[in-house]
């Protein structure tokens, strides 16, 4: 696609001249090298100074490494350092100071210097550098500042063998650069640099130029409109191909391009690179003939089909004669007038005419060309070097000096392939040939950004003066480039070395595949061999290699041996599936492999047609469009294969619609059909662009072949001849009509998006609403495939078991190519039997494409609660949708969400074994009901032991054998049978208790079959709790009920969406969660029925912590008829999915001692039908029904036939909706909440709440500041605006990401002032969020302890709403989505405590309130109220006290607010003690201020500086840490005595009463005791600090309270660098938020993991402390 003379200008304003790469290798002098010494000397005296190099090279390296521009000491040596040209040297700094360079690189140039970093790079750290459309680059490997690897010996220097290295084709600035902005120009300079590059074409901004030469010709912008290309075009409209194509070029054009000319040419420059510019092609605007009667100027030939409306003016593609004397005056003309604008002109020449047109172009005819231009006067570009060297055939160009040229990715297609060998071996041919006239070596490619390899390679030859061992060499790149050796990948690159890099055919490899380049012919004509061909199947494709007599693309190697190559890529996942090169590499090699498949389906379709059999030929046409979708699906998961990025890229240029849907129309025609057609002829130049990019897939190509197989089935069925004009009409119309469409296309890539950082993070920010929504993208766009191998060999009567804990939505798998279903539905298990599947060697390929619910729904523009409630058209989360709380998931989770597993089992399998423990003479008996299904999977009959064994953990590694029973069956062949074992008798076993009223006591069950003849053929272990739990509806309440184990639980929980929004599920962060809400002494959550079935792993968590958890179904009154606007009233389409689904989940959770209760849904009952149903599944066993219920609970099991463990559940109540049932109102009316603020005094008042138990009650939650800072841009740290109301209330106005975010505010206006201002106006971020945890330290703290004020009296129980949140929310939570705490956290750990003192807010009466069992007797209750100033003005100890089991006691009035000079502001410590040892029960301390008062005096407090001292006891196991620490108020005061004895206290005190008692204690459960403490070291292998406790005091002159201290745990390092989040997280306090009066002290536990090489740093702050921080280690 080039014209016949393309002359370029060698500006020699600035050159660069690398070197060579091993050591000492000098460059060879030689005709060529002599010939061009005038031009070298003159690129050195015209370089930019060594200072200005410098600094661009350093600016390569900070770009490059930012965190290594002290690490390289750079240096540009213009002489004296090289033997010829030019050169690098590496060596080490010597004495280099510790933070000070380590490496020195030496350059003659700035490219030489870069070079020399980049082969430092390579070859010492194990680096790759690529763009980053290919995977970008590998800098992982390069070790930190402080230990680069030095080089041996002297150092290494490096020279050129020849002057240049080209860069470059004509046609690149518009396959590849024709919409690159600065920022991505810079990026390539960069490369440039790197490889070592000094010749590159500077082509940008020529036509502003030429618009103010042709304007002194008084050519008018009309003209000049008529005469550039559109700016896709504008390479063959500056050879003169065409003109006025895809144009007009506005003025914005043409001043963007060229103040970015005025941008890369003075880097280049500064770099040392020579800039190659365009010179005068000859080529004149239409006008000039009327301008210019009399001038010779002379219309081009048609070029391709290009004619009519594409005129050129210019030389004719060839002299008019072949006369050598004419062809000789010719180039002297174009030289003479070259050398009239500049004297010192080069005429570079592409040599592309002597390859193209060698009819023509003989002997005589190329040297009088060659030599009408003084010998170093013109360089040659040998284009074509690497297929058809003209240097062979044409002795050494006649003496004219030439570089040597790989002409490579034809059209910019996206295709996989090279020569590798000739790369390495033919500059170095043509360098050491006879009379070698070499003077240099180029890349020509007409596109970039594709096969990394090749462009590894060929730059390196620049400095090569010898043969590469390729294979050698393909081990190394494979280490470089995905950063770590890998055996799979090495062996890969050996085949694709041997074959898709190794085309030895001679033939221009220029993408022709069927899919991209669709033959437009009938197919008559496409020959009529038929192909016999064996189908399986089984398989989706069968891979082969055929041959036919019809036209087919290029292929060159054995689509076998690729095959190979691919599966040892995909086996390589496993290590590498993290390394963005990998995943480039495994995309496009297995977008090769599909690729050159469906040119073979193709041919099967065609010989289907000849052959005349329908049935075959729409089985090929399936073939052939599914693997259309199937390769868009997977270029759909790159960032680097979208079309969108091409058309978004364009676009982005563009300053009104005008010119954006120009710039599209230009970068939609390039790439398809250039316009040059009639209705019934396509452009010869269709296709030849084309692209392998996701998107262009499906709505181009795919079209386009359905089109043309529609009509070839349907004139095969009718037995016509295919009506080719017909389908031309109708695919050109399509083909015009999409290059003028604006549709979107994805800029994003899909698979794990976020995971994989190819879509921005959803949760931080505004960045939710820059990602395409599934209601705009379509279904397809997040329809996802994942890819994966695994071993697995079989032994003999081995069966294998696929199986999907969950998907979303519904799917297909593909193993070892055959294809497997899995149904539709979130919430069910996938067991697919694989047994015959497997490969025998052992190794195994599975891929699984995931679909998206069927009705994924739109986001109104106001959001809501679950969208357009559509998502409730499916069993499937319905959160998705966005709520109140939570923004929409984009892609409504479509995935794989929980574990894929393979089972490998004998010939029998277990399956669903269900657990049930009876209790009678007042748990004293217990007995183990168990059944299990046992499946049959062999031929023959199996004869069976069945095992089950019960142990029990006593203490570390000592486990008690309970129960060990064996029972002998025999199960025929292929059948399932239910089995139900003896019931196992306990005498008193440990039972199982809710957080706070017992242990968690778990014993390990194991149940295993044996096979006659086989062994042990399966096993499944459990860990399982011995209780009873009952529900009912409290008679003197109305409240919901639960008992445990015969005892009343008074429930203090929370609602649980779920962990992570996005599915990012994990043991660890399940155990994180659970482990929070047991430090906060809940006892229940509730799994709302918006989000999940919880996963096994979420329950065995909560088996462990205690927590009850009640179960909802996938029903919520938002989306199932209750929502605005009323919505599927009927619930989901497909009831007997939902039901299958149900049924399901009850049999994955029911063996666990957590499930407590299940509920229909959530303020919805189900539909009938599906409620009946539940009602029926779940119906109690009559063991399992309350007193009230059920006569016989206390008779013998005997008296009942049907064992319990053959029901559903049959243990656990069933509820139909969380408002009915006594939930709530218990009718169902919406009688939960509020969810705002409130005063914290009326949660103890008696109109707070009238029912007696409360679902869902919430409030605010913002996080500590840091969370803010980590979570959103600059911009969200902005706090509310605080308007102030006539009513004297605050209105908080919150930035827009506050409010995207859900936050709600800290005032409700006309019933709560606000509370944040309270405490005095907030000045900045870290002020509010300071206060806000002040508030929500009260708020929940007065939440919790009201409800408990109540308890039994008016309350059985409540949850809060919500307890955490999935996404980075910024309301109801107790700790944020990084997991930190809010202060919110300690106020419910106090109010929950299972014995609790606490300040009834309303009556001001101190209470005790004791949930347990246990009567509570010998206590007393010391009061104390502090002032600002550090004195204590009131003290008093009660009476003993005697609290019944399960009892609030008021046990005296708080009167000091009500005494004389009592201050405005105050605090308040209650401290419950035990008499016979004074050690603390109950600690809780309160800020307080009178009515007409506020907290604003505290602000002034901050200032006080209150001493303090610091012990710390640190143990590490590993990388988790555990800190006892200490604090204590060392505050010198008379008043001070309360950590010394209560008499003291009294006497300090101004005001107490006569009561006496000894010490009060701290509590004992706050110390490691050393018989503990030596139980954990034994079986952790800890060891204590060897410097044992370490001491912290900070000096503080004022007296005062220590108030609202709070610990963090920092990364060190990273507090130093001051980075934006440093926090280590999660950390476990058991307590925090924590204040102390003087005298007093506090031990607080922290626990926590670190990650490797992380060095932590515990932080204390507080109101009056600030930030003092210490060392782990």
């Amino acid at each position: 696609m080039r014209a016949l003379f393309l002359l370029f200008l060698l500006h020699l304003s600035l050159l660069l001249h690398p070197s060579s790469p091993s050591p000492v290798l000098a460059g060879k002098k030689s005709r060529g090298t002599d010939a061009v010494e005038h031009i070298l000397r003159r690129e050195e005296s015209l370089r930019a100074p060594p200072s200005v190099q410098l600094a661009a090279a350093q600016g390569v390296l900070r770009r490059l490494l930012p965190r290594h521009t002290s690490s390289f000491l750079l240096k540009v040596v213009p002489k004296g350092l090289c033997e010829s040209f030019s050169c690098f040297r590496i060596g080490n700094v010597v004495n280099s100071s510790p933070n000070g360079p380590e490496i020195m690189i030496e350059g003659s140039t700035a490219v030489e210097v870069s070079s020399g970093l980049h082969w430092y790079l390579k070859y010492w750290c194990g680096a790759h550098i690529s763009w980053d459309k290919t995977g970008g680059v590998q800098v992982a490997t390069v070790p930190s500042p402080g230990s680069l690897p030095r080089v041996e010996g002297q150092g290494v220097k490096v020279e050129r063998p020849v002057p240049w290295n080209y860069y470059q084709n004509v046609v690149t600035s518009s396959y590849s650069f024709a919409w690159w902005d600065w920022k991505r120009w810079e990026k390539e300079i960069d490369w440039m640099a790197l490889q070592g590059v000094n010749l590159p074409l500077a082509f940008n901004g020529q036509e502003a130029i030429w618009q103010k030469v042709f304007k002194d010709f008084d050519v008018g912008n009309e003209d000049l409109g008529k005469f550039y290309g559109g700016p896709a075009f504008l390479a063959w409209a500056r050879m003169g191909n065409l003109h006025g194509w895809g144009g007009p070029l506005s003025q914005n054009w043409l001043d963007q391009q060229l103040n970015l000319q005025k941008l890369i040419l003075p880097r280049m420059i500064e770099l040392g690179m020579t800039p190659v510019l365009p010179a005068f092609s000859g080529n004149v605007p239409a006008i000039f003939r009327k301008i210019f009667p009399t001038a010779n100027i002379t219309r081009l030939s048609n070029w391709n089909t290009l004619a009519e409306h594409l005129s050129s003016n210019k030389l004719k593609n060839l002299p008019p004669t072949n006369d050598p004397k004419y062809i000789s005056s010719l180039g002297s003309a174009v030289y003479d007038a070259m050398i009239k604008g500049d004297h010192d002109a080069i005429w570079l020449m592409q040599g592309w005419l002597f390859s193209s047109d060698a009819g023509f172009w003989k002997p005589p005819q190329m040297k009088a060309l060659l030599h009408s231009v003084p010998i170093g006067k013109m360089i040659v570009l040998d284009l074509f070097a690497d297929v058809k060297p003209i240097w062979k055939t044409s002795s050494q160009f006649y003496g004219v000096p030439y570089v040597w040229c790989m002409l490579h990715n034809f059209g910019g297609n996206i295709e996989m392939y090279g020569i590798l060998d000739e790369i390495s071996s033919g500059p170095i041919d043509a360098w050491v040939s006879q009379n070698s006239t070499m003077v240099g070596v180029g890349m020509c490619m007409e596109g970039i950004e594709h096969n990394p390899v090749v462009y590894e390679l060929m730059p390196e030859m620049a400095f090569r003066n010898h043969i590469i061992q390729i294979e050698e060499w393909l081990k190394n790149y494979s280490f470089r480039r995905y950063g770590q050796a890998n055996h799979h990948t090495e062996e890969a690159w050996k085949i694709l070395y041997h074959t898709i890099y190794n085309c030895t055919d001679g033939i221009a490899d220029h993408n022709k595949d069927f899919i991209v380049q669709f033959p437009d012919f009938s197919p008559r004509e496409q020959g009529s061999q038929v192909l016999h061909i064996s189908k399986n199947k089984n398989s989706r494709f069968s891979f082969r290699e055929t041959k036919s007599n019809s036209q087919e693309p290029h292929l060159w190697y054995s689509t076998k041996e690729v095959i190979e190559a691919l599966k040892l890529f995909i086996f390589a996942g496993t290590s590498l599936a993290e390394s963005l090169t990998y995943r480039y590499d495994l995309v496009d090699l297995t977008r090769q492999v599909l690729a050159k498949l469906s040119n073979q389906v193709y041919l099967d379709a065609i010989n289907a047609y000849h052959q005349n059999d329908s049935g075959e030929l729409i089985l090929q046409i399936k073939k052939f469009t599914e693997l259309i979708e199937d390769i868009d699906t997977l270029l759909a998961s790159d960032d680097n294969f979208l079309l969108g990025t091409w058309l978004e890229s364009a676009k982005k240029l563009a300053v009104n619609n005008e010119e954006k849907r120009q710039y599209e129309w230009n970068a939609r025609t390039q790439i398809t059909m250039w316009f040059d057609n009639t209705e019934t002829n396509q452009s010869q130049l269709h296709d030849y662009a084309n692209k392998f990019w996701s998107g262009l897939l499906k709505s181009y190509y795919l079209p386009r072949a359905s089109s043309y197989f529609s009509y070839l089935l349907e004139s095969l069925e009718n037995n016509e001849d295919f009506p080719l004009e017909k389908w031309r009409r109708n695919w050109i119309s399509y083909s015009n009509k999409w290059q003028g469409g604006q549709e979107l296309y994805p800029v994003k890539a899909e698979g794990t998006l976020l995971k994989n950082k190819l879509v921005p993070d959803p949760f931080y920010g505004l960045n939710n609403e820059a990602i395409l929504d599934i209601a705009d993208s379509g279904s397809e766009y997040y329809t996802f495939w994942f890819f994966t191998t695994f071993e697995a060999k079989l032994k003999e009567n081995q069966h294998a078991t696929l199986n999907f804990r969950a998907i979303n939505y519904s799917g297909e798998v593909y193993l070892n190519g055959h294809k497997r279903i899995l149904e539709k539905g979130m919430f069910r298990r996938h067991s697919l039997d694989v047994t015959d599947i497997l490969n025998s060697d052992g190794k195994n390929l599975l891929a699984v494409l995931i679909y998206p619910p069927d009705h994924p729904g739109t986001i109104p523009p106001q959001g809501g609660q679950g969208g357009d409630h559509e998502i409730g058209k499916d069993v499937a989360a319905q959160y998705v949708e966005g709520w109140d709380w939570m923004t929409p998931i984009r892609d409504r989770n479509t995935g794989i969400w929980d574990e894929v597993s393979l089972s490998i089992t004998g010939p029998v399998k277990l399956a669903d074994p269900h657990l049930v423990s009876s209790f009678f003479d007042n748990y004293k008996r217990s007995y183990l009901h168990t059944t299990v299904d046992l499946e049959n999977k062999s031929s023959w009959r199996a004869e069976c032991s069945l095992t089950i064994q019960v142990t029990a953990g006593l203490a570390e590694d000592i486990f008690l054998l309970e129960q060990h029973q064996s029972y002998e069956l025999s199960i025929p062949p292929g059948s399932l049978v239910h089995y139900t074992l003896p019931p196992l008798f306990f005498y008193k076993p440990n039972l199982w208790w809710p957080n706070g009223m017992g242990k968690q006591s778990l014993y390990s069950i194991e149940i295993s079959v044996d096979v006659k003849g086989f062994g042990e053929s399966d096993s499944w272990t459990h860990q399982f709790g011995f209780r009873k739990i009952e529900s009912t509806i409290d008679k003197a309440t109305g409240g919901r009920l639960f008992r445990v184990n015969g005892q009343r639980i008074f429930i203090r929980g929370g609602n649980w969406i779920l962990s992570d929004g996005l599915l990012r599920l994990s043991a660890k962060r399940y155990m994180a969660d659970i482990k929070f809400h047991a430090d906060m002494n809940f006892n229940m959550l509730r799994c709302w029925g918006g989000g999940l079935a919880e996963r096994p792993e979420f329950y065995h968590y909560c088996d462990v912590y205690g927590l009850l958890i009640w179960q909802e179904f996938w029903i919520t009154g938002d989306c199932d008829g209750r929502g605005i606007p009323v919505s599927n009233p009927n619930g989901p389409l497909d009831h007997d999915l939902f039901l299958f689904c149900a049924q399901d989940t009850i049999k994955l959770l029911r063996n666990h001692a957590s499930l407590a209760l299940w509920v229909g849904g959530n303020e919805q009952t189900p539909p009938k039908d599906i409620n009946t149903t539940l009602m029926n599944y779940l119906k109690l066993h009559p063991l399992f029904k309350s007193n009230e219920e059920n006569s016989v609970a206390g008779e013998d099991l005997s008296q009942e036939s049907t064992d319990p463990s053959q029901y559903l559940d049959g243990t656990r109540a069933y509820v139909q909706a969380s408002m009915w049932d006594g939930f709530a109102d218990g009718k169902g009316d919406f009688t939960d909440g509020p969810y705002e603020i409130q005063n914290p005094e009326d949660f103890f008042k008696d109109d707070f709440y009238q029912y007696g138990f409360n679902p869902e009650v919430g409030s605010v939650g913002m996080p500590v500041a840091a969370t803010i800072r980590a979570t959103m841009p600059p911009e969200g740290w902005q706090i509310p605006l605080f308007r102030k109301l006539s009513n004297g209330y605050i209105e908080e106005i919150p930035n827009p990401i506050w409010k995207y975010h859900k936050y709600i505010p800290y005032s409700n206006p006309g019933k709560v002032h606000d509370q944040i201002e309270s405490y005095g106006h907030p000045k900045n971020l870290d002020d509010f969020c300071e206060k806000a945890q002040l508030v929500n330290y009260v708020q929940y703290k007065a939440l919790l302890e009201g409800w408990t004020s109540r308890m039994w009296t008016k309350y059985t129980g409540v949850n809060i709403w919500k307890t955490q949140n999935p996404w980075t929310g910024l309301r109801g939570q107790f700790y944020d989505h990084l997991h930190d705490q809010t202060a919110g956290f300690y106020g419910c750990r106090s109010a929950s405590e299972p014995i609790h003192v606490q300040l009834n807010l309303a009556t001001y009466y101190i209470e005790v309130v004791n949930t347990t069992s246990d009567e509570l007797s010998d206590v007393s209750v010391e009061v104390s109220v502090w002032d600002l100033d550090g004195k204590c003005p009131y003290y008093n100890v009660t009476e003993k006290l005697f609290v019944p089991s399960k009892k609030v006691f008021p046990v005296v009035e708080m009167k000091y607010p009500t005494s004389k000079n009592a201050k405005p502001v105050y605090f308040l410590l209650l401290k419950l003690f035990r008499l016979s040892d004074t050690s603390i029960i109950s600690r809780n301390f309160y800020w307080l201020h009178q009515p007409d008062s506020s907290y604003n005096i505290l602000e002034p407090y901050r200032a006080k500086k209150v001493p303090l001292k610091i012990t710390s006891q640190i143990f590490i196991t590993g990388s988790t840490y555990k800190i006892q620490t200490s604090v204590l108020n060392i505050t010198k005061n008379s008043n001070s005595g309360i950590s010394r004895s209560l008499m003291d206290n009294k006497s300090g005190c101004n005001n107490h009463d006569s009561s006496s008692v000894d010490l009060v204690k701290e509590p004992e459960a706050a110390r490691f005791k050393s018989s503990v403490l030596s139980r954990i070291f034994r079986g952790l292998q800890v060891s204590r600090s060897e410097h044992g406790p370490r001491v912290f005091e900070v000096t503080g002159s004022d007296t005062g309270v220590a108030f609202f201290l709070h610990f963090s745990v920092h990364d060190a390092k990273a507090v130093e660098e001051a980075t934006n989040d440093t926090r280590i997280l999660p950390v476990h306090y058991s307590d925090n938020y924590f204040s102390l009066v003087p005298g007093e002290s506090m031990t607080i536990n922290i626990s926590f993991e670190v990650p490797q090489g992380v060095t932590p740093r515990v932080v204390l702050q507080g109101w009056n402390y600030h930030g003092h921080g210490f060392f782990v280690c």
